[in-house]
């Protein structure tokens, strides 16, 4: 993307454009959560508010100049009228990805078979094309045991099918059409980093606030229960976890301190040997409350989330970058020796404003990420 390109905001309802109207874009995208989009648009006369309504579909481009990338496509779910004397007649649209269509009827039914067929059967019920489903461990749910969706919308089920098997589910715009998908997030944290964000003072980082809580960090937990095919006593204990390794000393930034005072960067140098000698250690594993249930499954009630194993969160923002998305790796450097490296993407907003008042358009991406 060209830096220094004018941000460009395309919005078009129903597949005609509504681009010469944009006021402000901000696009919410969650790794957990239907993703958002609000777009408040110059309205005069009340022409647009007429005709765009509940249902109807919204696709949002953002970018630089001519070049511009899809980042929502999705679903109007209902819009506010605004009129006054200083700005005129606006509207502002809210919209939903199109896993907002799963969310409109409460169901009760038991679901048989592995974690795919289900999740596959429930998609296919709403239309959707399937882009991938994957999750990490192809857990069964037998007769006898089956997953039990009670009084929920099939977003609720499958959701909750993600957050006990550690996965994540989402509508993504891919290759023309929207595709549903249902991913192991070892699987995500597999993938190749989208970009690498450099917060020193002539970064591409603007700004970058993170926290290390060791009481956030993953635990090591330990647990029984009654297998409920057999009776047997079934015992399980999840993966050790993920250890804070040797931090390397950086050298451009020992050179840094020592020009801002003598001895500051062999003092800095001390300090990352002294705190490698003294990393923490692995607690030991916790006892968890006994879980009746088949072998995999109380395995899976163990495993942790891998995107905040370290207990490490960080907010940052970028100048507008439409290609960063939740779900995907970032690598950062420039900060804390513990803290670089790679980061998962929890979420990412993009916020576009156009020119107003004698200032320019503007477009920044906030990121909130884990590791």
């Amino acid at each position: 993307m060209d830096r220094d390109a004018t941000p460009t905001a395309r919005v078009s309802w129903q597949g005609r454009s509504l681009t010469d109207a944009v006021l402000d874009v901000e696009v919410e995208d969650h790794d957990r959560l239907s993703d958002r989009a609000v777009i408040e648009l110059s309205d005069p006369g009340g022409m647009i508010a007429s005709i765009v309504l509940p249902g109807h579909s919204i696709a949002v481009e953002l970018g630089s100049g001519a070049a511009t990338t899809t980042v929502f496509t999705g679903i109007v779910r209902g819009s506010t009228c605004h009129t006054s004397a200083e700005y005129g007649d606006r509207i502002s649209i809210e919209a939903f990805d199109r896993t907002w269509l799963l969310h409109q009827e409460r169901r009760t039914e038991d679901h048989v078979g592995s974690i795919n067929s289900i999740v596959t059967s429930i998609a296919q019920r709403h239309s959707l094309v399937i882009g991938q489903i994957e999750p990490d461990d192809e857990v069964q749910y037998p007769e006898t045991n089956p997953y039990r969706q009670h009084d929920r919308t099939d977003l609720e089920a499958i959701q909750d099918l993600a957050e006990r098997h550690r996965a994540r589910t989402f509508v993504e715009r891919n290759d023309g059409a929207d595709r549903f998908y249902f991913i192991g997030t070892r699987r995500l944290l597999q993938a190749e980093p989208l970009a690498t964000l450099h917060a020193a003072p002539h970064g591409n980082l603007v700004e970058f606030r993170y926290e290390y809580d060791a009481d956030a960090a993953a635990p090591q937990l330990r647990a029984a229960g009654l297998d409920a095919r057999t009776g047997d006593l079934v015992q399980a204990l999840s993966a050790a976890p993920d250890q804070m390794g040797p931090m390397a000393i950086d050298p451009a930034r020992r050179r840094v301190l020592e020009h801002h005072h003598a001895g500051l960067g062999t003092a800095y140098q001390q300090g990352i040997d002294e705190a490698n000698a003294a990393l923490p250690t692995a607690p030991h594993p916790q006892p968890m409350t006994s879980h009746g249930g088949i072998t995999d499954r109380l395995a899976a009630s163990l495993a942790a989330d891998p995107t905040a194993a370290r207990g490490a969160r960080g907010w940052g923002q970028v100048g507008g970058t439409p290609e960063l998305r939740a779900k995907s790796i970032v690598e950062i450097d420039g900060i804390a020796p513990w803290a670089c490296g790679r980061w998962y993407v929890a979420a990412a907003t993009h916020r576009y404003r156009a020119a107003a008042g004698g200032g320019p358009a503007t477009y920044a991406t906030h990121l909130a990420v884990t590791r």
